[in-house]
């Protein structure tokens, strides 16, 4: 089970928070990761692969896999080359260091969102 808070708002409701790592935490609703003190949000295809990684935690995920979940949004919009760039930008967003990742891993030929599994 991924470590997981749930916040309570006054409107419009509960939401998710999860902790990916060390100071960073990704808010399901608005979809944006928080590093430290910032905030960055991810775009609609940013938030679309990240979702599916969210569900598959520490399990490698095929290129061509992703390919194909983003095609059930965008048919033949995508190619391995273009989710390469939105992996390394959503790695800008949740790395310290993206040139050596330690949560969004290459594991070729595919990804994986590593995540420390706890109860909680």
């Amino acid at each position: 089970m991924i470590q997981t808070s749930m916040m309570r708002r006054e409107e419009p409701g509960d939401y998710l928070i999860i902790k990916l790592g060390e100071e960073v935490w990704f808010y399901e609703s608005g979809y944006f990761i928080v590093r430290g003190a910032q905030r960055s949000f991810l775009t609609i295809t940013e938030a679309r692969l990240f979702h599916l990684f969210l569900q598959r935690p520490n399990e490698r995920i095929f290129i061509e896999e992703l390919i194909e979940h983003l095609e059930r949004f965008s048919p033949c919009a995508f190619t391995e080359q273009n989710v390469y760039v939105h992996i390394n930008r959503i790695r800008k967003k949740i790395e310290e260091n993206p040139k050596q990742p330690r949560l969004l891993l290459n594991t070729r030929p595919g990804y994986l969102l590593s995540i420390e599994e706890r109860g909680g």
